[in-house]
């Protein structure tokens, strides 16, 4: 808590703040005011301003009701525009009591035309509620020292959170044990004290610091005497090596391929040049008679990017260039420029000094490499072009073989199967009727001759004429319906094969889609250790779709497959209860999307609950021969098979959405009707 500006401790004052006040805005005539006070029965106001940057929602007026029985003022803001509307929290801007009526009685002043931020008392004493640890005899301090009768309480903002009075304060002190109050002041005197025996440590501490650095000081200063008086000597050995050097720099400069130049900054005009220009066909005196030759030596092309690398040289201070530069006999060659910005002791530029390298050689050089790189990026396209067309073509090669051969196959083998089951299931009627028939025979026999002869009888003992005459029905029952269940199977197999590849057929996808999870279906079913892979069918309205089937059914026969050994591979290591617990599910969806009108897809969702793909194997999905499965298991096609299927054949889109531990799904999107190729 601060006490104007000054940081004060503040604890146990939640219980003292009255929060149901009485605030009026500075505006509000006096009359006004102290009819407020008359209704709500309270012996002060507070005079507040609205903060401006409330919401609109937060300034909507509401109306204010004071009941007639209760003696406590309201939380409301009074406005002398909105005569009695609560309005938002405001700023506090001063306090207007009883004690400011004493003093407008002899005055004499016209109440009426009298507004209450004329009469009210504005430097107020408050205290500000802040995080640190406060306690209530900051507050009690307070009102002793300066005979409050209020105290407002504002939050770190400077809005007005309510009053602590003279009368909620005594209730908190009442409440409060002789020996609290007690503990509660010897704590902080022994709080003071530590704070004064560290405040004492620490001056000792920077005494023997102060004499240290000092100590410090005076040796490091006999050390800088000696070692200045080195450092002349040092000198003095210097500039004899220094003038040895400056007659081999100029003997090395002589005879050195490469031109060294130093210039203006302003002008860049030439101040010095080496013998090494020869190797371009000049000599020094042509650039220093001329501050602008080599300027002008600089190739039209190059020139606006060099000039604008000049005007970068003082913040970058140091820069390599390479460009063209007009040679001696004419013609350009290339040149490598490193120049660097020389500053003075204080950071202003002084010079440009730098050197010239010819590059010629190098860059022809550069050029045929860059030339061979190119026609090698371009061969390795082509390879590689090559190379993909050549999966493409394999795996469609493969994909032709299996289905020709799967076909083949599945179609002989509904043929053989259908001719024995039609003549099964057409007979299994009429065996039923002639069972039928003759177990009524018998019965009528049993009508009418009810004293069979021993010989009878023994016989219908052995044969058990009652349990044959139940169980003969229901065995050619189940006759029948194993023979219907066998031609469903056919039929499916039928369907799946479609052997006519070459040419469209319009079909219902849900019977490929049903024919395939027929086939499947020993992968579905539940097994010993293992419960059921449940299939949720979400078939939309669809119409008759041209495709080719038999293509389409083996993309199915893809994604269902992937789908039920993910779920293998993931749950092998899982008990059964574990599994029947979180249940393997495939749900298949179909719609119609119109998003285009002129070209409608159907949509087919196939989803499962396994384990996903991470975004490695999920960018690799679709690739020719690339599988995540056991060597032997799989052969990494299927998917680039299916993938070929619907975007080249059908003209449609197959998607991949996964995630691990959140399931995959695949979507595949054909047009209704396949435009001629």
């Amino acid at each position: 808590m601060h006490f104007n500006n000054l940081s004060l401790p503040f604890s146990d004052l939640e219980d003292a703040i009255e929060s149901s006040l009485l605030r009026v805005m500075p505006e509000t005539p006096l009359v006004e005011v102290l009819g407020l006070m008359s209704m709500t029965k309270s012996t002060y106001a507070l005079v507040v301003e609205q903060i401006p940057c409330l919401s609109e929602a937060a300034n909507q007026k509401v109306e204010l009701t004071l009941p007639a029985t209760q003696g406590v003022a309201q939380d409301f803001v009074y406005d002398n525009n909105t005569r009695g509307r609560i309005i938002p929290p405001c700023k506090l801007l001063g306090i207007f009591s009883e004690a400011n009526c004493i003093h407008l009685t002899p005055s004499r002043m016209n109440l009426e035309k009298v507004t209450v931020a004329e009469v009210m008392t504005e430097q107020v004493i408050t205290l500000t509620k802040t995080s640190e640890e406060q306690d209530i005899f900051t507050a009690l301090s307070l009102f002793c020292q300066h005979q409050l009768r209020q105290l407002p309480i504002l939050d770190c903002q400077g809005q007005l959170l309510g009053v602590i009075t003279q009368t909620s304060l005594l209730k908190i002190i009442d409440h409060l044990e002789i020996n609290q109050v007690v503990d509660n002041l010897l704590c902080r005197l022994q709080q003071q004290r530590k704070q004064l025996e560290l405040a004492t440590f620490a001056r000792r501490q920077a005494s023997d610091e102060l004499e240290t650095q000092i100590e410090w000081q005076i040796s490091g200063l006999v050390k800088a005497n000696e070692m200045l008086e080195e450092e002349i000597n040092r000198r003095q050995r210097s500039e004899k090596v220094l003038f040895a050097t400056k007659v081999r720099l100029q003997r090395l400069l002589a005879s050195s391929p490469v031109a060294i130049y130093s210039s203006h900054i302003g002008n860049y005009g030439m101040t010095f040049v080496s013998q090494g220009i020869s190797q371009l066909g000049y000599e020094p005196r042509h650039f220093m008679e001329d501050s602008e030759f080599w300027l002008k030596c600089i190739h039209p092309e190059d020139a606006p990017r060099i000039f604008s690398e000049l005007s970068r040289l003082p913040s970058e201070g140091h820069q390599i260039s390479e460009y063209r530069f007009l040679q001696g006999d004419g013609t350009y060659g290339w040149i490598q420029d490193q120049r660097q910005l020389i500053r003075d002791e204080e950071g202003n530029p002084l010079e440009i000094v730098g050197s010239w390298q010819d590059i010629s050689t190098r860059k022809q050089a550069e050029e045929a490499v860059q030339l061979s790189k190119t026609k090698l990026r371009e061969q390795t396209r082509q390879l590689q072009q090559t190379l993909h067309e050549l999966q493409k073509t394999q795996s469609q090669l493969v994909q032709s073989a299996k289905m020709s051969s799967l076909g083949q196959m599945v179609a002989g083998v509904a043929h053989e199967i259908n001719n024995p089951v039609s003549f099964i299931y057409g007979n299994v009627h009429y065996a039923k009727s002639y069972a039928n028939d003759l177990l009524r025979l018998i019965e009528l026999y049993q009508s009418t001759y009810a004293q069979p002869s021993a010989e009878i009888e023994r016989a219908i003992e052995t044969i058990d004429l009652d349990f044959l005459k139940e169980d003969l029905p229901k065995l050619l029952t189940s006759m029948e319906v194993g023979s219907e269940r066998i031609q469903e199977i056919v039929l499916s197999l039928r369907r799946f094969s479609h052997s006519e590849e070459a040419v469209t057929k319009k079909v219902d996808l849900h019977e490929g889609i049903d024919s395939t999870l027929m086939i499947l279906q020993n992968r579905l079913k539940p097994k010993p250790k293992q419960p059921e892979i449940k299939i949720v069918k979400e078939y939309g309205s669809l119409p008759l779709i041209e495709c080719y089937p038999g293509q389409l059914n083996q993309v199915f026969m893809n994604i269902l497959i992937n789908a039920i050994d993910a779920f293998d591979d993931t749950h092998n290591h899982r008990s059964f209860e574990k599994i029947q617990a979180e249940p393997r599910i495939i749900r298949i969806r179909t719609r119609i999307s119109l998003e285009s009108a002129l070209n409608p897809q159907a949509i087919i969702h196939i989803a499962d609950n396994g384990p996903g793909m991470t975004k490695d194997v999920l960018a690799r999905a679709f690739d020719p021969f690339f599988t995540t499965k056991v060597v032997g298991k799989g052969t990494g096609l299927g998917l680039a098979i299916s993938y070929q299927v619907i975007v080249e054949r059908h003209k449609g889109h197959l998607f991949c959405l996964s995630s691990p531990s959140k399931g995959t799904e695949f979507v595949i999107e054909i047009p209704l009707k396949q435009s001629p190729s």
